[in-house]
């Protein structure tokens, strides 16, 4: 069973939307992307337990990579570097359950596990179905659009029952030693500051107006961002963009001159000298080789 999306009745929320508890501990994220969405290398101190509802999802963490399909389950573990990329050729959508090191921790230590303190850190490798899990995400996204009495206590009395589905009996749960301290930019940040990054043009992409909106100063916001991702914002920014561009180039449907304009750059000179900083190439040069290859591929099958 796929729950119904409700996003049709939630006007400007954007491809996320988020609820946490007061003390942050637990917390939901539904998600619907309408076209592939990269989320950079990146590490993170809260578990992302992360359950497909439609599209396909694919993560890398650490040296595994998987694919998620509806109805499947995996975790982002706490402090592992991990990438995703959502929606491959299609839209996507899916929750999130979003739980602290300490709540996954306590309820690890309620289960009878005792094993994680001093820096070691449970890990749940791999992904698992749970068919119980779509049960409560139908629940958990009726209440999301709703606002009835008792929202929030029943929202986190199924953050708790996701929690304890997800987690209990998972196989080949492990325990490692976190080589990250510090503190790092929560998951609601990142993402908060990735859908701005992808939905701005080069023209309209702006560092304090995006940290108004993750809710940070940009002091702060750059410094946690920087020790997240061992990159800076307007890099990764940049780095995207230009992966935007690739796609539409990878297209064939759009000049470079027009890529260059609908991403809001102001000539096709600037486009062309941050693509080949970040590529190595041109894009007259990629467009180019695409062509030939299809041109190649069309000769072929007549042959």
């Amino acid at each position: 069973m796929t729950p119904r999306c409700y996003f049709q009745n939630m006007p400007n929320l954007g491809p996320n939307r988020f609820w946490f508890t007061p003390d942050q501990h637990l917390g939901f994220q539904h998600f619907r992307y309408d076209r592939p969405f990269v989320y950079p290398s990146r590490v993170q101190d809260e578990y992302a337990i992360v359950l497909c509802l439609a599209g396909e999802i694919t993560v890398s963490e650490g040296n595994g990579f998987q694919r998620l399909l509806p109805g499947e389950v995996l975790v982002g573990n706490s402090r592992l570097w991990r990438k995703s990329l959502y929606g491959k050729s299609t839209h996507c959508e899916g929750l999130t359950l979003v739980a602290s090191r300490r709540s996954v921790q306590g309820l690890l230590a309620e289960l009878g596990d005792d094993r994680f303190r001093d820096g070691v850190v449970p890990l749940f490798p791999g992904k698992r179905s749970c068919a119980g899990l779509m049960r409560v995400a139908e629940d958990v996204l009726a209440d999301l659009a709703g606002n009835e009495t008792g929202r929030s206590q029943m929202l986190e009395a199924l953050g708790r029952e996701m929690l304890v589905r997800s987690l209990r009996g998972w196989p080949g749960m492990d325990a490692y030693q976190s080589e990250v301290s510090g503190r790092l930019l929560t998951r609601r940040h990142f993402v908060k500051a990735l859908d701005y990054m992808q939905s701005r043009g080069k023209n309209e992409f702006s560092i304090p107006d995006m940290c108004a909106q993750v809710g940070l100063s940009a002091a702060e916001f750059t410094r946690l961002f920087a020790r997240s991702t061992l990159s800076t914002p307007f890099a990764t920014y940049n780095s995207l963009l230009i992966d935007r561009a690739q796609a539409m180039l990878e297209k064939g449907a759009a000049s470079v001159k027009e890529v260059a304009h609908s991403l809001g750059f102001d000539s096709a000179s600037q486009f062309t000298a941050l693509f080949r900083k970040i590529t190595g190439a041109s894009p007259s040069q990629v467009r180019y080789n695409l062509d030939n290859s299809s041109a190649e591929r069309r000769e072929f099958a007549c042959f």
